[in-house]
Formats: C-alpha cells, structure tokens, sequence
C-alpha cells in the first residue's frame, strides 16, 4: 500500500517561521504513522523560489535571485532537520526537474485547448502573487491577507480556462472528503458560486520564472510551477513507474491562505492536462502570535529553532532533539482553527 502526503511549497524570501514549522511536523507525525502501519509513504517539501518577493529580496541585497536561493534553501533544510521532519524529497520550484515537470504539464493544458493569450489588468499583490478584483479589498486599496496597499498591474498574458470548469469545481466540493475542514470547504463553495475568472497563467514584466514552451518572451506565473511540485516530487517528468505509483496524492497539507490556489486552481489544472485529482485537501488554521498571524513580510514570526532549543528534553529523558518542541506544538494549537502562541505557556506545558 502506498501513501503520499505533500506540505506547502514555502516562498524563501526570508527565514522560516513557526507557522512552517507547525505544518511539517504536522505531516511528518502522518508520515510515520502511516509507515507504522504498513504504508509505502512519500512525504515531499520544497522551496517556491520563482515570486516576485525572492526577485525583490534577492535585488536588495545585490544578488541574482539564483544566487539568493542557494543561500537560503540550506537554511530551510537546517530547519527540517532540527525538526526531525522525514520527507523523502525536497523539490526546489527551479530544479531541472521542476522544469521538465512545469514545461510537459503546461503543453499538454495549451494542446487541450485551455490556455488562450489575452490583456490582463488589475491589482496585485507581490507577497500573495495574487490578482485581486476590487471588491475583494480591505478598505478599497490593502491586500485581504497581508494587509499592505497592492500595485495595479496591465500586461498582456496567457490564461488557463478556470471559468469552464465551475460546475465540475461546485460537484468537487459538495463532496465532503475532498476539502477539510468543512468551513474551509463551504467558503471556498461560496467562491465558486459567485463566480469564476480564467486566471492568469504568464508574466512578462519579469525573466524570473521558465519560460512558456510556446512563448519564450513570457515565464510561467510562480503558483503554477509551485502547485506542479506536487507532481515533481513523485516523478511526473522524470520517472513515469515511480509516479504511476503514488499519484494521485493522498493528502495536501497547507495553510489555511493558499486553499483557493490548492481547490480551485489545481484541480482545474489537473483536469485541464488529463491528470487524476489528489484524493483530499486539508486546510489547517494559523498560528497566531499577540492575536496576529505570522508573517515574514510584517515582521511578525517566531524562530522554529528558538522553540527547539528551550525545550530541550532532560537529561534521561526519553524524548530526544525536538520532541518537545513537536509535542508542544501539536498538543496547544487546535490543527483545523486558528491558534494563539505564548512561548511562557509553553515552557509551562513542557
């Protein structure tokens, strides 16, 4: 029996937080259970390293942002292993692989007839990479989600037909084992039924990124190539036995954020190139820190390894490396909502 579990490819535009941290050791007490009872299990991580913000970071401080990248990655997979997280492979979103993977995938969605090129104009926002329609504003002008004013962008790109497969999406999520939790899964219903746009699928006011196989002077916009890792990371490209194997995946673990990329976009991309559908979803909530969420952009996180090192199992204990910090973790804050972090509780839990 086989079993496969993937996390969120994670933007390296700064270091890893406590809301990374969480999500992993989440996966990875699912991977071992699952090896624990008999499951061939593939646990796959990665860096989502073609967005705006790695391009921006990677300028600020003088480098190309392939030189910034490899400077970064180490420390995610520092972070990994301090963590005790077992996965099988790190998918880096500018791998070779990733590339062979990003440049089959997307012919066969534009040889099915799903990709059309047109002029796109709206507000974006670099840390989301995501276009927002006005109503969808704080205030008329901030990003929803990290709450700082977006650029208004115009550039002629190419689109994947999201909107032709609405009822498919609406039948998709009236199914109660795809998305979950089921808040999760009514809100992402609602958006939905209020209405699909085709989405861009292309940039061209930046090199950063693969280029398009069938236009070289656009690269492939960065949620695209990050949502193909799943496929990557079993071999799409590379190993066609391993991945009839162990696709479809059994389970995606993200943050609560990105669900619509994971609900809504992927599955249209999947059935858009003839690919089977990830038998489930799970959206999990945030780990809040003073009321507010993580977050690298707003100076708002909690180093991972700082909660490893204060809770440091005793000598004679038969807990070893960061098993206090794992258990801490999963033991105070609630895996479907929202949950506030306070180191002093849980120093006192420990």
């Amino acid at each position: 029996m086989k079993y496969y579990i993937t996390t969120a490819i994670d933007y390296i535009n700064g270091e890893p937080h406590l809301g990374h941290a969480y999500e992993k050791i989440a996966a990875d007490v699912l991977a071992r259970y699952r090896r624990m009872t008999g499951h061939d299990t593939r646990l796959v991580v990665g860096s989502d390293e073609h967005s705006q913000s790695v391009e921006r970071e990677a300028s600020a401080k003088g480098m190309t942002p392939e030189a910034y990248c490899e400077s970064m990655v180490p420390r995610w997979e520092d972070m990994f292993a301090r963590l005790q997280v077992d996965y099988s492979t790190f998918v880096r979103t500018s791998s070779d692989a990733n590339r062979a993977t990003t440049q089959e995938f997307l012919q066969r969605v534009y040889d099915n007839g799903y990709i059309y090129k047109g002029k796109y104009s709206g507000y974006f926002c670099p840390s989301c990479e995501q276009y927002y329609q006005e109503r969808e504003l704080l205030d008329g002008k901030l990003c929803p989600e990290h709450k700082v004013e977006l650029e208004w962008l115009e550039e002629d790109n190419y689109f994947l037909k999201l909107s032709a497969f609405t009822e498919q999406l609406v039948a998709l999520h009236e199914r109660e084992d795809f998305l979950q939790p089921e808040a999760r899964r009514n809100e992402m219903l609602n958006v939905i039924r209020d209405g699909l746009q085709d989405v861009s699928i292309s940039r061209g006011f930046t090199t950063w990124g693969f280029p398009l196989p069938f236009d070289s002077t656009q690269v492939i916009y960065v949620w695209f190539d990050a949502l193909l890792s799943y496929v990557t990371g079993v071999g799409f490209a590379t190993d066609r036995e391993m991945f009839e194997t162990f696709w479809p995946c059994d389970v995606h673990i993200i943050g609560k954020g990105i669900t619509r990329f994971h609900t809504i976009m992927w599955p249209a991309m999947l059935w858009a190139a003839g690919v089977e559908l990830p038998h489930r979803v799970y959206s999990h909530g945030y780990i809040n820190v003073g009321g507010e969420k993580m977050s690298k952009s707003r100076g708002i996180f909690v180093r991972p390894l700082s909660l490893v090192d204060s809770l440091q199992p005793p000598a004679g204990s038969p807990l070893v490396g960061s098993d206090g910090a794992r258990y801490t973790l999963l033991r105070e804050v609630p895996f479907d909502r929202d949950g506030d972090f306070d180191l002093e509780v849980a120093m006192g839990v420990h």
